[in-house]
């Protein structure tokens, strides 16, 4: 079993073909109930998001010029940039009354701007209403412990003497329902949009959503996806708002933060075996140079030119960057106008939010191989400090290195039958203790890995034909191996140096075979031992004894 925080959580699951037939029960649709890490749900405060119905007037005017098109004016007069033009009769919703001579209106293509009032005359006052967000319910949930887990099956795969079947947890019934078009306001929490993708289902399921997310968003729409895209697709609740995501059952919790902060360590010197980091400036930035634009639309750039970053000093040269800032423009003329000296401040803001942003730290990536101390006999008394789960933090300490780190658990993998970890990996960076050489903002999401591999936990049907490269196995990788006899019946060498070769009587201390081509086998009275040597140099050769039957050598150099 393995799953994933916000993501994936499946089983498999192999099972011998039986004279009874019970392998015969393992066919998709089917359900699997099966133990996991007996982690608890999160205790949260389920938010309910309040509503309240506000009317207000609305005047709406028509536009009554003899002839000619009126025209939405950027300001209050005649020497404003036209926006738009507008025929006799069309209606308007007035906003405000600025001067006697100028309205602010609304036009029915959305486009807002200032009309001469003049032409404009009331036809009605109407009635509108809109929803108000009053604040919000709060129910507590209480924790429980996560029950056996039902995963349903998706894929079978038999053969001759066992069958091998792929099952998801029951969550992912939701990938076969479907949103056809949702679009939250800005306004509204994550709570409240989980509730919504819950109820925006076109058919209908068991699922109860829960959610004490109280951040909001903008630009979000989900149209024509399933529910589980809707979660944990680019753009989903996940991205959007901020929410993890645990499941038990039909029950599915999207909360600010999943696990909690144990008092687990992992040791240098107690079950910390090895801890590596490599550290990456490809892109820092420690000086900015902010633009913006000035009234006649010219590049502005601060008097100063640039901003310095506080780590300059920690780099052999400055780091430059070009940093546009849009909202930094000029504006002499209007209601809304923008001085230089607001830009500058603007631009200034921005470099230094790009400073708070951590432009001016390397990437720091950070492995950790350990051992779970709850698998040991030694530390079996203390088996319940040990046990970690998904999303809690544990704590990296190897002073050697200068390396004390809190990382959560973002990845593991289970197995059912012992009820074990087999392996962990350890994810984004929680904090960081004082004094650290690596500061945890330091640490890209998902750049630390950490695993644990039982031995014969990775079986032969784990590792498909190919699936392990030339390059990835470094020359010299395999100290000693032990090959039995035939268990290499094919190999094509292309290129090949042989430091030592003993073969029964023949002992060629070094041999180095520059080129070596075999044409054409005939295998009339030979059968595997005849080759054609079109070319070979051989520098330096001892036989103690030799039969050779037959060769055609075309060139031999000894």
């Amino acid at each position: 079993m393995t799953e994933t925080l916000n993501g994936e959580w499946e089983l498999t699951l192999v099972h011998p073909i039986d004279k009874y037939g019970k392998w015969m029960r393992l066919s998709e649709g089917n359900i699997l109930r099966a133990p996991v890490p007996a982690a608890m749900t999160q205790q949260m405060n389920l938010v309910t998001q309040q509503y309240q119905t506000q009317t207000y007037d609305v005047e709406i005017y028509t536009v009554t010029t003899q002839r000619d098109p009126l025209r939405l004016r950027s300001g209050t007069g005649t020497n404003y940039k036209i926006i738009a033009k507008y025929k006799k009769g069309t209606e308007v919703v007035l906003v405000s009354k600025p001067s006697s001579s100028w309205y602010e209106v609304t036009c029915p293509d959305g486009r807002h701007g200032y009309m001469s009032s003049e032409y404009l005359t009331h036809a009605r006052t109407e009635q509108q209403s809109t929803q108000v967000n009053v604040g919000f319910q709060n129910q507590v949930i209480e924790p429980r412990q996560l029950r056996d887990q039902p995963f349903r099956i998706y894929r079978v795969v038999p053969d001759l003497t066992r069958v091998t079947v792929y099952a998801r947890h029951i969550f992912y019934d939701l990938l076969d329902n479907m949103i056809r078009k949702l679009e939250p306001s800005s306004s509204a929490v994550g709570a409240s949009v989980a509730q919504s993708i819950s109820s925006a289902c076109l058919s209908g399921h068991s699922f109860t959503f829960y959610s004490d997310l109280t951040s909001t968003a903008e630009d979000v729409c989900f149209e024509n996806v399933n529910p589980v895209d809707a979660l944990l697709g680019e753009g989903g609740l996940v991205d959007k708002y901020g929410a993890e995501l645990a499941r038990d059952w039909f029950d599915v919790f999207l909360v600010k933060r999943v696990g909690v902060n144990s008092d687990v360590q992992i040791r240098e010197g107690k079950n910390l075996t090895g801890i590596s980091y490599d550290v990456d400036a490809t892109n820092v930035v420690t000086r900015i140079m902010p633009t913006g634009e000035d009234a006649d639309g010219k590049i502005l750039y601060l008097p100063e030119l640039y901003i310095d970053s506080p780590n300059i000093g920690a780099y052999t040269h400055p780091k430059w960057v070009h940093l546009p800032v849009p909202e930094a423009k000029e504006v002499t003329e209007g209601d809304e106008q923008k001085s230089k000296d607001q830009c500058y401040a603007e631009m200034r803001n921005a470099a230094q939010t790009e400073y708070e942003n951590d432009c001016d730290l390397p990437t720091v990536t950070l492995k950790v191989d350990f051992v779970n101390c709850a698998d040991t006999e030694e530390y079996r008394q203390y088996r319940f400090l040990q046990n970690i789960y998904l999303g809690d933090s544990v704590r990296v300490v190897a002073r050697r290195i200068g390396v004390e780190v809190s990382l959560r658990m973002t990845q593991y993998t289970y197995d059912c039958l012992t009820q074990k970890y087999t392996a962990m990996t350890l994810g984004t960076a929680a904090d960081t203790l004082e004094g650290s050489m690596i500061s945890a903002r330091q640490l890209a999401s998902g750049s630390i890995t950490g695993m644990k591999l039982a031995m014969g936990s990775v079986g032969s049907g784990q590792l498909q034909s190919g699936s392990v490269g030339s390059l990835q196995v470094r020359m010299a990788a395999i100290a000693t191996a032990h090959i039995q006899d035939a268990c290499i019946t094919r190999a094509k060498i292309a290129e090949a140096t042989v430091g030592e070769l003993n073969a029964d009587a023949i002992s060629a201390i070094t041999a180095r075979i520059e080129e070596l081509a075999a044409g054409h086998v005939v295998t009339d009275e030979l059968y595997a031992s005849l080759a054609t040597i079109a070319l070979a140099q051989i520098t330096t050769a001892n036989m103690d004894s030799a039969n050779i039957s037959w060769a055609d050598i075309g060139g031999l150099a000894a």
